[in-house]
């Protein structure tokens, strides 16, 4: 019996602490909200809320909007390489590639082609290697990862297709 009380207790204050650490005010109203109910929105309270944009740039059904947007999220170096060189003025060439085929894609680009880091180029994947880069250089970065997101984020999928 004694057991069954402490462990009541220990459940009562637990509770009490769970309640008194989360906050008693939660809003529902800060995003998720469905693109063709954005015109319901209270605009200006979103606006005090930090809302910079027209709705018409977030949803719009009848022109390009963000709903047109592809986000490619690359965790290698490539979009760290790209970033980099076109910071500094240079063009980007990505190859889906990493073989010979790559040295003529440049040389039939008139373009300078990234190395391996191994090789020991002048360029590579590598941040560093670019930031000397000058501007005007076209620059051939092969990565198989790197150029095939934005490569397949070309294709266009028709309107009411679910693949």
């Amino acid at each position: 019996m004694a057991v069954t009380r402490s462990r009541a207790t220990a459940l009562l204050i637990s509770f009490l602490l769970f309640v008194s650490i989360v906050p008693n005010r939660v809003l529902g109203d800060e995003g998720m909200f469905l693109p063709d109910a954005l015109n319901d929105l209270p605009i200006k309270k979103l606006q005090q809320m930090g809302l910079k944009v027209p709705l018409t740039d977030i949803y719009n059904p009848n022109g390009p909007s963000i709903k047109d947007a592809v986000v490619i999220v690359d965790v290698f170096s490539f979009s760290t390489a790209v970033d980099i060189a076109l910071s500094r003025g240079a063009s980007v060439l990505p190859y889906r590639w990493k073989d010979g085929s790559a040295s003529r894609f440049a040389r039939d680009h008139g373009a300078l082609l990234a190395e391996s880091r191994t090789v020991g180029g002048p360029y590579s994947l590598s941040p560093d290697s670019l930031l000397s880069v000058p501007p005007g250089t076209r620059l051939v970065i092969p990565s198989p990862n790197g150029s095939t997101s934005p490569f397949f984020s070309t294709f266009t999928i028709p309107a009411g297709s679910t693949s």
